[in-house]
């Protein structure tokens, strides 16, 4: 009598199939199952093990057997054929991924048919399944391929419009490998809003006429980034000679992009820094001929207009002293005289006399760390810098808010470079932050914020080398510079200095 905690008796293949002619199939390369629906319980036989190499392969639950035999993704891929077989379909074929010893997933084929009673109920499925070498490896070595160069492929039918990617393509857009099953008219729509119209002609001229084709656009990923992507194209003719279908590649080149934007940024911004920098040396030599002429001619005039007018011409020279200082830094040809600092000092120092000149609705606050590293750096320059980004935050709080000054120490490693796309060395670096509650900044604008003589205020209250300077000046520091900004939040500005030592390091 059978214990009431057993599994349930249900069908195995030894009770449909004889053992001398599934080992005649074991050893042909081809495995059985049945499966028991009533009692949903899958028998495998000795074959299975034998194209497996897994000798703790086990008869079971259903599930639990599919789970410990098949690759996850093709899970739904069985469930989806067996629902349509269940729903009238005349056959049971699929293509999975199946389980080796040896780690690896070997491509097998799996047909099946549904055994029914004299009411038409289902009882069992037996089928048989067959291992394809060759396709597994041609799948493997496609799959290991799409992965490094970060390609996919795709296919339309033209007859009904029916659209089919690869996994590649779903990673490309960030999603889950076939979590979902793609129409035309939802990829049409991820391209580009401005380059739909454009693509659609190419791709309609190019059926028609039966070419290659590759376009260029931008898709968006499921992190919220948009990727951008290049699509090689061809045109399958059938039978007949007309266009039965298009296919072709899909690869995400977003790192390409980035890297000749940067190349060609990195090559206009030198171009600019030497015309910058001899513009700059020539106009410094004339206006100290300038400035010493007004300031001798002012000792041997009396008048007092005229002497009025004389320092209003100095006052101009001096201010163009300091704006093509501004450009020498820009153009990193400044002469700079590092010198050990303590920016906890220069930050006291600044803030001292600066909290006088802002308005009364700006508070200003500092949180400057105890034992700070010390850094080496041009005196006059960091002053200026931290001036610079002080003034751009009144600026940006014209009807008042907060500026937060802080100073600390971080330890810079190779996950900190890549993660920031920064071209600093690893190690250790004492941080000088500028906060403000301002206005902050959209993206559009953050992008152009360093490029030289860009500026957001009003003709005559800037130059639109500020920053520019800012950063030409710690980069020629050894160090770099770091913006945060959110429209209506307020913007962070971070200057990372290299440090000299670990100073009182606790």
């Amino acid at each position: 009598m059978k214990h009431p905690h057993e599994d349930p008796v249900f069908r195995k293949i030894t009770d449909l199939v004889p053992q001398e002619f599934t080992k005649a199939l074991a050893e042909a390369g081809t495995g059985l199952w049945l499966w028991d629906i009533k009692a949903d319980q899958l028998d495998l036989s000795q074959g299975m093990i034998h194209l497996t190499g897994m000798k703790e392969l086990r008869s079971g639950h259903r599930m639990d057997v599919l789970h410990g035999l098949m690759h996850p993704e093709d899970i739904e891929t069985i469930q989806a054929t067996t629902r349509r077989l269940f729903e009238g379909g005349k056959r049971y074929e699929t293509l999975c991924r199946m389980r080796h010893h040896s780690g690896h997933y070997a491509w097998a084929n799996t047909y099946g048919s549904l055994v029914t009673d004299d009411n038409g109920e289902p009882q069992y499925m037996i089928g048989i399944v067959r291992v394809r070498d060759e396709l597994t490896r041609a799948k493997r070595d496609l799959r290991h391929a799409e992965d490094m160069a970060k390609l996919g492929t795709w296919s339309v039918d033209i007859a009904t419009d029916e659209l089919v990617w690869s996994q590649g393509v779903y990673k490309i857009l960030g999603f889950e490998p076939l979590s979902f099953q793609p129409a035309l008219d939802y990829a049409q729509k991820l391209r580009a809003k401005e380059d739909r119209a454009a693509i659609e002609g190419l791709i309609n001229e190019a059926v028609k006429e039966k070419y290659p084709f590759e376009y260029r656009t931008r898709v968006p990923h499921t992190s919220g980034e948009e990727v951008h992507i290049k699509v090689n194209g061809d045109v399958e003719i059938g039978v007949n000679g007309e266009p039965v279908s298009y296919f072709g590649t899909v690869q995400d080149i977003t790192s390409d992009v980035r890297r000749d934007e940067q190349i060609r940024h990195s090559q206009k911004l030198e171009t600019i820094g030497k015309l910058t920098g001899g513009i700059a040396h020539d106009f410094n030599n004339l206006l100290a001929v300038i400035l010493a002429s007004l300031e001798l001619v002012k000792d041997d005039v009396e008048d007092s207009e005229v002497t009025e007018l004389i320092e209003t011409a100095i006052q101009a020279t001096q201010r163009g002293v300091e704006l093509t200082a501004s450009m020498l830094s820009f153009a990193r040809r400044a002469n700079l005289a590092p010198q050990s600092l303590d920016l906890n000092s220069v930050v006291q120092k600044i803030r001292n006399w600066i909290v006088r000149t802002l308005p009364q609705n700006i508070s200003i606050e500092t949180s400057l760390q105890d034992g700070l590293w010390t850094i080496s750096a041009d005196p006059g320059s960091t002053e200026n810098a931290l001036l610079n980004l002080i003034v751009n935050a009144r600026d940006s709080m014209p009807e008042g808010g907060q500026l937060t000054i802080a100073t600390f120490n971080i330890n810079i490693d190779d996950d900190f470079v890549s993660q920031r796309n920064e071209k600093v060395t690893p190690g250790r670096y004492v941080v000088l932050t500028i906060r403000d509650t301002g206005e902050g900044m959209p993206a559009d604008v953050l992008k152009e914020i360093y490029e030289p003589f860009f500026t957001t205020k009003a003709p005559g209250e800037g130059s639109g080398l500020g920053l520019s300077m800012v950063q030409g000046f710690m980069l020629q520091s050894d160090g770099t510079v770091q913006v945060f900004s959110e429209p209506g939040i307020g913007t962070t500005f971070e200057l990372y200095f290299k440090a000299l030592s670990t100073g009182n390091d606790k």
